[in-house]
């Protein structure tokens, strides 16, 4: 969560949609994408040889969120 801000990171964030199936912002990655992993791990090399801290806050409280979101798009259900 918390993502939406990266949307200049094209395919990273997932397309979620509402009940009546309309299109809303997303904060949220789309997990069926290879090279949104790469991205992930490139972002977390580059912070982990900036800061010395050994632990990083990676919140996780829109985990229902995230559920629902990945609910509503059919190709993130079919790779859950």
């Amino acid at each position: 969560g918390h993502m939406g801000s990266w949307k200049g990171e094209l395919g990273l964030l997932a397309e979620c949609r509402d009940l009546q199936g309309h299109l809303v912002p997303s904060n949220i990655i789309d997990p069926t994408l290879d090279r949104n992993y790469i991205f992930i791990k490139n972002f977390f090399d580059e912070v982990l040889s900036v800061f010395p801290e050994r632990f990083i806050h990676l919140g996780g409280d829109e985990v229902v969120a995230w559920i629902e979101c990945w609910k509503s798009n059919p190709k993130i259900a079919e790779f859950m």
